[in-house]
C-alpha cells in the first residue's frame, strides 16, 4: 500500500502485454540480417543494438504507448492498492466522479474534461510515432519472397545466469500470486500461511461456489464474451490496418485513420464503459422487441469490442514487417484484393493476430471495470 508498490505491480501487469507481442514480431525476423553483422566483426550485444532492435522499432514503438496508456489508465490496481496512500490517480479520479458516495449526480462534464486530457496525450503520443518511423514503412520489412531458416543463438556462459533469473522472475509474477490465491481459497478470509493453518483447510468455499446456481451461466457468458469480443476486433483491425499502411499516396488520409483507430485507446475503460452504456440505451429504443440491447450478452460482447485500438496498433506493426512486393505478386497472379488479404497477409501476420487475439481473450475473461459499469444498468 505504497506508490512504490502501487507502481511495481502496474508494471508486472504489463510483462505479458509486452511479451506476447514483441515475441509475435520476432517470430518474423529475418536472421540473415544478424548473420551478417556477427560476420563483420560485430558481438552479439551490438547486433541487437544496431540491427535486431531497429528492426523492431515499430513494434517496439507500439507496443511503449499501449503500455504507456494503459498505465494511465488503469482502474484495478490503484483501486486496490492507492487508497492506502491517497494516490488519487486520472482513471479513480474518473470513477469517483461517476459514482459519487454522496449520492450526487454523476459529474460528467468533469468527467469528459479529464477524458481529454487522454485523448490529447494518445494523439501527440501517435504524432510521435509516425514522426519517428517516417514515411518509408518498406525498410521495416522483414518478410520478403526469398524464405529464410530460424536460427537459434547459443548463449555461452550467460545460459546459467539468464536461466536462474528467468526462473526467479517467473515465480515473482506467476507462480507465487497463483499459490497465494490457492492457499487463500482454502479459507473464507485470509489467514497467514503457517504450519498451524493447515488444520483450518476447509473446501467450503469451493462447495459453495459450485452449488450456486449462476456459475455455469456465469461460465457459459463469460466464455462466449471472451471469444466473439476479440473475433470481432482482430478481424476488423487487421483489415484496417492493412489498409492504413498500404495507402501510401494518401499520407493525411492514414494519419487520419490512424489516429481515429487508436482513439479508443485514449478512451478510460470508466469513461467508455458510461459512454458505451448511454449509447447502447439510447440505441435500445429504436431495437425491435424481438432483438433486445441492453441486459443481454449481446451488449457485452459490443462493449468489450472497444478496445480495436490495441488490435490495431498489434496489426499494424506486423503488417509493416511485410515487403509489398508478396502482395504485388499475388496481383500480378489475378488475385483480387480480398483474395491477397487473405490468402498473404493474413497467414504472414498469424502470429501476431493469434497473439493479439489471446491477449484480448484474457483480459476480456478477467475485465472488471466493464462489467461493473455496464451492470448498473
Amino acid at each position: 500500500f505504497t506508490m512504490y508498490g502501487m507502481i511495481a505491480v502496474q508494471g508486472l501487469s504489463l510483462v505479458p502485454l509486452m511479451f506476447i507481442f514483441i515475441s509475435a514480431s520476432m517470430k518474423n525476423l529475418d536472421p540473415t540480417f544478424e548473420e551478417a553483422s556477427q560476420v563483420s566483426g560485430a558481438s552479439f550485444l551490438t547486433t541487437i543494438r544496431r540491427i535486431t532492435l531497429p528492426m523492431l522499432l515499430p513494434s517496439l514503438l507500439g507496443v511503449a504507448i499501449l503500455a504507456f496508456i494503459f498505465t494511465l489508465e488503469s482502474f484495478e490496481v490503484p483501486l486496490v492498492l492507492g487508497g492506502g496512500v491517497q494516490a488519487d490517480i486520472f482513471s479513480s479520479h474518473i470513477y469517483f466522479a461517476l459514482n459519487d458516495a454522496s449520492g450526487s449526480s454523476p459529474r460528467y462534464g468533469l468527467v469528459a474534461a479529464l477524458g481529454l486530457h487522454f485523448l490529447a496525450i494518445t494523439y501527440v503520443l501517435i504524432l510521435v510515432y509516425h514522426r519517428i518511423l517516417g514515411s518509408n514503412n518498406e525498410r521495416y520489412a522483414t518478410i520478403h519472397g526469398k524464405g529464410f531458416t530460424k536460427k537459434l543463438f547459443l548463449l555461452g556462459s550467460w545460459k546459467w545466469p539468464l536461466a536462474v533469473g528467468l526462473f526467479g522472475f517467473l515465480m515473482g509474477i506467476s507462480v507465487a500470486p497463483f499459490l497465494v490465491l490457492l492457499w487463500m481459497s482454502f479459507f473464507p478470509s485470509y489467514v497467514q500461511p503457517s504450519a498451524s493453518a493447515f488444520s483450518q483447510i476447509s473446501m467450503q468455499q469451493y462447495g459453495s461456489l459450485f452449488q450456486d446456481s449462476r456459475f455455469l451461466s456465469t461460465w457459459i457468458n463469460t466464455v462466449v464474451v471472451a471469444m466473439l469480443a476479440p473475433t470481432i476486433a482482430v478481424g476488423l483491425t487487421a483489415v484496417l490496418a492493412w489498409m492504413n499502411v498500404r495507402l501510401q499516396q494518401f499520407s493525411s488520409v492514414r494519419l487520419i485513420i490512424d489516429l481515429f483507430v487508436s482513439s479508443s485507446l485514449a478512451i478510460p475503460t470508466v469513461v467508455a464503459a458510461n459512454a458505451l452504456l448511454l449509447f447502447y440505451l439510447l440505441i435500445n429504443r429504436a431495437m425491435p422487441s424481438w432483438f433486445p440491447l441492453v441486459g443481454t450478452v449481446v451488449i457485452l460482447v459490443l462493449v468489450y469490442s472497444y478496445r480495436i485500438a490495441l488490435a490495431y496498433r498489434v496489426n499494424r506493426s506486423a503488417i509493416l514487417q511485410i515487403a509489398p512486393e508478396l502482395e504485388h505478386a499475388s496481383y500480378i497472379s489475378g488475385g483480387s484484393s480480398v483474395q491477397t488479404l487473405i490468402r498473404v497477409v493474413f497467414p504472414l501476420i498469424m502470429p501476431s493476430i493469434l497473439a493479439v487475439w489471446m491477449f484480448l481473450f484474457l483480459v476480456s475473461f478477467r475485465e472488471l471495470t466493464l462489467p461493473l459499469v455496464i451492470s448498473r444498468e
